[in-house]
């Protein structure tokens, strides 16, 4: 289990060039904590650093290749968030035995018109780029 208190984690994440959509670069020391910080910052795109941590939210994908691991995962935050309405931060990610679970902790979302930033709509498999070692991933959010 990762956790966002976790200490020595030695973790990049850099915005990449692109015309219309936002696409990210991130590397970190593994797989988990990858995913973990950029599950994170799609969050943080969209509701901004503000969130009480008022109960958790947990969810499980099918990890049957990296590429497909990634691409669920994100798009799974994305659907609980909206689903649920529920604004939240990713605090472990578990992979194991073909699937990967996430747990994360946040707050209902209070009004319609509550701020938010970029509206990303899903994680796309557009020119996306995983490696488990070194633990990279490049991907594009369509917003």
């Amino acid at each position: 289990m990762f956790n966002l208190q976790f200490k020595y984690q030695v973790v990049s994440i850099v915005v990449l060039d692109h015309t219309a959509d936002l696409r990210v670069r991130v590397e970190g020391r593994s797989f988990p904590i990858v995913l973990l910080k950029l599950g994170n910052f799609m969050m943080t795109q969209i509701y901004g650093t503000e969130i009480k941590m008022e109960r958790e939210v947990s969810s499980e994908v099918e990890a049957d290749e990296k590429e497909n691991c990634v691409v669920r995962y994100l798009n799974d935050l994305l659907y609980t968030s909206e689903s649920k309405q529920f604004e939240f931060r990713v605090k472990s990610v578990q992979i194991g035995n073909g699937k990967l679970r996430w747990t994360g902790a946040g707050h209902r979302i209070r009004s319609v018109e509550s701020e938010r930033g970029i509206l990303i709509k899903a994680a796309t498999y557009d020119r996306l780029s995983v490696s488990t070692d070194p633990a990279i991933v490049e991907i594009t959010f369509d917003i």
